[in-house]
């Protein structure tokens, strides 16, 4: 009867384990060099879709309390286009904002 028990018991925490998700842990944005980092990557990534390699990335970044900004521009084509992003500190990546400034 005691093994019989045993075997229940290992065969139901199998099936828990088995069925235990693993969760992605998010980037959480604590810097402007964070805030800067993931900037850079997203813009280049929204130009890259559209067929644009953007190049020579320059950037300025501040802080006014708990909100961190950068505002950067990527040299494209014949010109030069302005990113924006900013964020609340301290949380994940997916809150993030950035934007294309028109000029």
């Amino acid at each position: 009867m005691k093994i019989f028990v045993f075997i229940l018991l290992v065969l139901s925490s199998f099936s828990v384990l088995s069925k235990e998700t693993i969760y992605y842990k998010e980037k959480l944005i604590n810097s402007t060099a964070d805030l800067k980092e993931w900037c850079k990557n997203e813009s280049s990534m929204y130009f890259l879709a559209q067929d644009i390699t953007p190049y020579n990335w320059t950037s300025s970044w501040w802080s006014e309390g708990n909100f961190l900004y950068v505002k950067g521009a990527w040299k494209i084509n014949d010109g030069e286009a302005t990113i924006k992003c900013s964020v609340r500190r301290g949380v994940a990546e997916k809150y993030a904002v950035w934007s294309v400034v028109e000029e």
